[in-house]
């Protein structure tokens, strides 16, 4: 892929943040409990560290450039953070786009939040310019 957008990703089963605790009264759609049977549907058995199951804890090198959007209010803000750190010092191009006091997937209510139009905008140009940078040709489409 010529990059990738991450919306409010969950990329560590093991559960580790500690935003999961911490935010778990501020994130009005997730919380500690629906995440922990989520995990535990998803992964009844194995390693919840395995990179399969957490791409928080695989190889970042070689990575597309990223984009994630997360909200400082959610459960998941530690994953996002994480990725960002992770990817950037493995060499990866990786924006994070944060805001606080915001729905976990915020910038899919386009229309609804002005917010969402704006970072649906920042997203958009993101895609767009890493495609160019690719030498996609959006000329042809």
């Amino acid at each position: 892929p010529d990059c990738a957008v991450l919306i409010s990703p969950g990329l560590d089963l093991t559960c580790s943040g500690a935003a999961l605790d911490a935010n778990d009264r501020s994130d009005h759609m997730l919380s500690r409990h629906i995440i922990d049977h989520a995990v535990a549907a998803y992964l009844p058995a194995g390693d919840a560290a395995d990179p399969v199951a957490s791409p928080l804890w695989g190889e970042m090198a070689g990575l597309p450039p990223l984009l994630v959007s997360v909200s400082d209010s959610e459960c998941l803000r530690d994953d996002s953070y994480r990725l960002r750190d992770r990817a950037a010092a493995a060499g990866v191009p990786v924006r994070l786009l944060a805001r606080p006091d915001m729905t976990h997937v915020w910038p899919v209510f386009v229309q609804l939040l002005p917010e969402a139009d704006e970072d649906f905008r920042t997203i958009t140009r993101f895609v767009e310019d890493s495609l160019a940078d690719a030498g996609h040709d959006r000329s042809r489409q």
